[in-house]
């Protein structure tokens, strides 16, 4: 399978955000079940508020893929992304609690990164079942 990163956006990372939506646009030229959380859009004490009556959990990571690897070894797939210009971020430790209870109790694969090329390198081979 070929996924063309789209030559005709113009992919400026200078923070978080720009990166999922380069990510996302990855995925949606996929047929993997995916759904981001949007936590970082949770920039009011009101809508913090709101998000966690509603649900929303705390360090839950940035993009949740459903879909299994291709060789059914992971369940699904978790990515938590950091700011790519500056190389900053740290996992909180709500997010290690995520990380490490859907890796040992779910059988999902984690990855933190902030790079876009390890990002889709590792995509790639979870979905041909290769990680």
């Amino acid at each position: 399978m070929y996924i063309d990163i789209n030559e005709k956006r113009n992919y400026d990372m200078k923070n978080e955000a720009d990166l999922q939506a380069v990510i996302v646009d990855y995925l949606r030229q996929t047929d993997l079940l995916f759904t981001c959380t949007l936590g970082g859009t949770l920039t009011t004490p009101q809508s913090r508020i709101k998000a966690w009556r509603q649900g929303y959990q705390k360090g839950v990571l940035d993009i949740m893929i459903y879909s299994p690897s291709g060789d059914g070894k992971y369940k699904g797939f978790a990515l938590e992304l950091k700011t790519p210009s500056t190389g900053l971020g740290k996992i909180s430790p709500d997010q290690e609690k995520w990380m490490t209870r859907l890796e040992i109790e779910s059988g999902w694969f984690c990855l933190c990164c902030n790079d876009l090329i390890t990002i889709i390198e590792t995509l790639t081979k979870y979905i041909h079942g290769v990680l």
